[in-house]
């Protein structure tokens, strides 16, 4: 199986959900899509190292993004991060995906650049004949917020949004597991009893249903 996180805007928080997701999934390989090899970089400096690929840096970057993608036929769990940007590689990335994930705040910028990233999917649904539907993450909502009715009265309007239900608050905990180990909430010892650790754990728990019904429905 593929998880995918992508969106077309950058610094919407997608290194972070992957890093987060990936320590209560624990996928057999990440896939660093990023032109800053952000996931890569930060790897680098943790003590219990995650397998984090990059193909940017081979001479057949297409090739080698498709000979990975395809581990995923032998039962593998894929998580794949990346850049804020439209390219080719993340194109692949998103149609070859079983789950795809965006993170977005609910400010104007924001729903702007769901609306670009929306024309993508439209074209990729196009061109593979598969209807491609992102899974909306609300990504650094203030911490005291419940109501995210505008938000998802905006997402529910567009065929190729869904919302998920499990939203993860703008918290201090993040930047304090990263920068003390580049740890995820839930494995940093000052945070994994946290809401962070919390809202990681329900979000993890939601993919891994919406994995299963993949699996059994297609």
């Amino acid at each position: 199986m593929i998880i995918t996180i992508a969106h077309h805007k950058g610094g919407v928080g997608k290194t972070t959900v992957a890093l987060n997701v990936a320590e209560e999934l624990k996928p057999d390989f990440i896939i660093d899509l990023d032109a800053h090899d952000s996931i890569s970089i930060i790897n680098q400096m943790r003590d219990d190292k995650l397998d984090v690929r990059t193909v940017g840096s081979t001479a057949k970057p297409k090739d080698e993004l498709i000979k990975l993608i395809k581990e995923s036929d032998n039962g593998k769990l894929i998580l794949i991060d990346c850049g804020g940007f439209d390219s080719g590689l993340t194109r692949i990335a998103i149609a070859a995906s079983d789950l795809l994930i965006t993170p977005a705040s609910d400010h104007v910028t924001e729903m702007i650049g769901l609306t670009r990233f929306q024309k993508t999917l439209d074209e990729l649904s196009e061109k593979t004949g598969d209807k491609i539907i992102a899974h909306v993450l609300l990504y650094k909502m203030h911490s005291k917020r419940t109501d995210f009715s505008a938000m998802l009265e905006f997402i529910n309007k567009r065929e190729n949004l869904t919302a998920l239900n499990s939203p993860v608050s703008h918290l201090a905990a993040f930047d304090q597991a990263m920068n003390n180990g580049s740890l995820g909430v839930t494995k940093h010892k000052s945070t994994k009893y946290g809401k962070a650790a919390r809202q990681i754990k329900a979000l993890t728990e939601e993919i891994k249903s919406l994995l299963e019904h993949q699996k059994l429905h297609g």
